[in-house]
């Protein structure tokens, strides 16, 4: 792909990697560590025209098929009793589309996630609240973390977007320069 320059690359990771599930930790961990080498990849393919993108499902595979009915039973009932009407979107062809279009020339799209369910397309994205700011002489206590958790958890102002660690980095930055009343707070 590298001597091409061009490439699409298509991971199948899960819902179950990025939001959790019962009953499918082993899964869920290694569906989730396929998020991490997405992201990595990524950049590393985006300068030679190699595109990568994963595909968050909830088709129905055969690890599904080995699930109890019991389990299955109780996931559909919390979800909704009504969530059955669902089923015939667990098909896998209803994930096709969209792993097609991302391994397509038409495609432009890197680094991301796309969510497949029951019928719907989205892209999932891993977003930051802005947190709160511990004193910057010294490490914050558990005690002020205790403390300042509910800020630390609201989404009140909003979510950074990060497109990497570097990037995660430039608010963090930017608010401690102010904060010094540093010169370059403004560059």
């Amino acid at each position: 792909m590298q001597r091409q320059g061009y490439g699409r690359i298509v991971f199948t990771s899960s819902a179950s990697g990025a939001f959790g599930s019962p009953e499918q930790t082993n899964y869920g961990a290694a569906k989730a560590g396929l998020l991490g080498l997405t992201n990595c990849l990524a950049w590393e393919g985006r300068k030679h025209g190699i595109l990568v993108n994963a595909v968050l499902h909830t088709a129905g595979t055969r690890l599904a098929q080995e699930m109890s009915q019991q389990w299955y039973d109780e996931m559909v009932a919390e979800v909704h009793p009504d969530a059955a009407v669902l089923a015939p979107t667990h098909d896998p062809s209803y994930v096709t589309p969209v792993v097609v279009y991302l391994a397509s020339e038409q495609n432009t799209a890197t680094r991301g996630f796309y969510s497949a369910t029951g019928g719907r397309f989205a892209k999932v994205v891993p977003a930051v609240t802005h947190g709160w700011f511990g004193p910057l002489e010294r490490p914050a206590t558990a005690e002020e973390i205790a403390e300042h958790f509910a800020d630390i958890e609201s989404d009140q102002h909003g979510y950074d977007l990060p497109e990497n660690v570097i990037d995660e980095g430039r608010p963090v930055l930017a608010r401690r320069l102010q904060q010094t009343g540093s010169a370059s707070a403004g560059a």
